[in-house]
């Protein structure tokens, strides 16, 4: 379960990483929503849902962002997590279990949310086709996978207020994650140690 959580939060990176607008089309204006900010912090709530026969699977945290390629993401409910990306290595520490692993980001593997913290923004037209969407007291968009063997099929994000209010993505294999964000804040200041990790003691220290 915790490896789709993982999968899911890569997109919401990816969001702030990877799009790059062209004049005359949606995403221009998903760029400029975008530009406003450099940094944000929020509480976030995320549901999955895997099938329709099973109720969803819900979480509850605390992210940070900083542009270009850091974050912080605390998961608190209902298993203690931390994901970790300081620009150049990713670390996924599992509290409970006392395990913390480290991978490189890898920006060849288009599957990968690698991929999605990278800024790899020349794949994103490549991958996606953006539309706006009808959203009361906010602004939307809607992302289409060009090809059925994406990972991520479909992207929907709604900014009001000038802020993030709520994801939600669709992968190929039928899965479902919402987020809703709340207590948003756009470019607040961030100490030296938000986004580095360092394993505290009797943690295992993994290498992918």
């Amino acid at each position: 379960m915790k490896n789709y959580v993982r999968i899911s939060f890569a997109v919401f990176v990816s969001l702030f990483f990877n799009f790059c607008a062209y004049a005359g089309t949606p995403l221009q204006d998903l760029q400029q929503q975008l530009n406003a900010f450099h940094g944000m912090r929020a509480d976030f709530q995320q549901a999955l849902f895997t099938d329709k026969r099973t109720p969803p699977h819900r979480s509850s945290g605390k992210m940070a962002i900083l542009r270009p390629g850091k974050f912080r993401w605390e998961t608190h409910k209902p298993n203690e997590q931390i994901l970790i990306a300081d620009g150049n290595l990713l670390w996924i520490y599992d509290v409970d279990l006392e395990q913390a692993t480290k991978q490189k980001v890898d920006t060849t593997d288009s599957n990968s949310p690698a991929l999605f913290l990278s800024g790899n923004v020349s794949d994103i037209p490549k991958r996606f086709t953006v539309k706006k969407a009808d959203i009361a007291n906010g602004i939307g968009f809607q992302l289409a996978a060009k090809s059925a063997d994406d990972m991520f099929q479909t992207i929907s994000i709604i900014f009001k207020a000038d802020k993030l209010s709520k994801m939600v993505v669709d992968t190929r294999i039928g899965q479902r994650s919402e987020f809703v964000f709340t207590q948003v804040e756009i470019n607040p200041r961030f100490s030296n140690t938000v986004f580095h990790f360092k394993a505290p003691a009797g943690v295992d220290v993994l290498t992918n």
